[in-house]
């Protein structure tokens, strides 16, 4: 299907997500870049924004133990990438902890 943007729609919506980054705003800029992605996946590089984005907020699910959280968002990478290496690669330890977690939990019972 065609794009409904605009080649200026796009790029404003692409301004805007530089412009939350940098007033510090991250889930705006996502937001802009999603839709932007969304309708023109190669424009201007959002890709790599949004896998950037993805991916550190991937890592700090992780880190808080929010693995389902983390998967989310690494499989959201892949939707962008699909043969981006590092999510894979968190995407399948994340599960393998939840795998190894459910297997403990099952045996005290």
């Amino acid at each position: 299907p065609a794009s409904t943007l605009t080649d200026r729609e796009a790029e404003e919506l692409y301004r805007l997500g530089l412009a939350a980054l940098k007033a510090q705003r991250p889930d705006d800029a996502l937001r802009y870049w999603e839709h932007v992605w969304a309708e023109r996946p190669g424009y201007r590089g959002v890709g790599d924004f949004l896998k950037r984005e993805y991916l550190t907020r991937g890592m700090e699910s992780f880190a808080s133990g929010r693995l389902e959280e983390a998967i989310a968002l690494w499989e959201k990478v892949l939707r962008v990438d699909p043969n981006d290496a590092r999510a894979q690669g968190y995407l399948t330890r994340a599960q393998k902890q939840i795998a190894r977690s459910r297997e403990i939990l099952g045996m005290g019972r």
